[in-house]
């Protein structure tokens, strides 16, 4: 809880002896250079402290391969914690299909608190997402079905995706319950460019003028702001409060197993036509900024 008192150190398995980086410490400690075992570099690691969100110190991590022949990769990494009081660590595995393991029960490892800014922000909709979509034609006749998650199954229609991120916020009094609500996001059918080099099997109509499929929240999030541009339309004055009273109150929450308003699926997936229905019955509302964002 105190990141002053911290101070972090990277290192890897080497063929001698671990090799480790200096410690960095909260809240201005900074280090970046490539590691040496053998005589063969590996990195450069970088490591820097940040005042983070919402007044919370951090350290940040980066591993990276400057050369580009991947032996970062089959390396066995260790992040060496040391000071007072407790902690969150977020790992990044955007690009890896990487896992933690813990020495000891001293920790828990889970997708709490993964919402980033600027969908954190109070006046900022966080926009999760379900599974919408798991199996699609491509534009050669093939079947193609979403990749396995990490149980080994399929992604589940209706289940809130794998990837999106969860609350609750680092301060939930301060931003409100974190994500709002679920939009679809797995699988999304969206415009191709003509210059994307994208997987065939993604391909649902071949360029130009083509189509392809695709997940995230970043698919989810738009989802959501052409629901809000709907309610707008409706109702043009409405404000950053009245849109999200409407989008949560109007959610179905049905079939969903938990105790809504819940740190995946916020108040539930989102409901187009019984949001813009009851944003038009408002009449109007006080204009005031914000947005949407992604939660994962």
């Amino acid at each position: 809880n105190d990141a002053a008192k911290l101070s972090v150190r990277v290192g890897f398995e080497g063929e001698n002896a671990d090799v480790f980086t200096k410690a960095v410490a909260a809240p201005n400690g900074t280090f970046k250079a490539t590691l040496s075992d053998d005589g063969t570099e590996f990195g450069p690691v970088t490591i820097y402290a940040e005042s983070g969100q919402a007044s919370q110190s951090g350290i940040i991590v980066r591993i990276e391969d400057g050369n580009g022949d991947k032996a970062e990769q089959g390396l066995k990494w260790f992040v060496e914690v040391t000071g007072s009081g407790g902690f969150d660590g977020f790992i990044d595995t955007t690009d890896a299909n990487g896992f933690v393991k813990l020495k000891d029960d001293t920790a828990t490892v889970d997708h709490l608190t993964t919402i980033g800014f600027p969908a954190i922000a109070s006046k900022v909709l966080a926009i999760g997402s379900f599974t919408s979509k798991n199996a699609w034609t491509d534009s050669g006749g093939g079947q193609q079905t979403s990749p396995e998650e990490a149980d080994g199954k399929v992604p589940q229609l209706g289940a809130v995706s794998a990837f999106s991120s969860q609350g609750p916020s680092r301060n939930p009094a301060a931003t409100g319950p974190k994500p709002d609500v679920v939009a679809p996001g797995q699988v999304v059918v969206s415009a191709l460019s003509g210059s994307a080099k994208e997987s065939a099997s993604k391909v649902i109509v071949a360029s130009p003028n083509g189509f392809f499929a695709d997940e995230g929240t970043s698919m989810a999030s738009p989802a959501a702001a052409g629901i809000v541009a709907l309610m707008l339309q409706a109702s043009p004055k409405l404000g950053v409060a009245e849109v999200r009273k409407i989008l949560t109150g109007n959610a179905n929450p049905e079939s969903m197993g938990a105790k809504l308003p819940d740190v995946a699926w916020g108040f539930g997936r989102v409901n187009a036509l019984a949001s813009t229905i009851a944003a038009e019955a408002t009449g109007g509302g006080s204009s005031s900024s914000g947005g949407s964002s992604s939660s994962g």
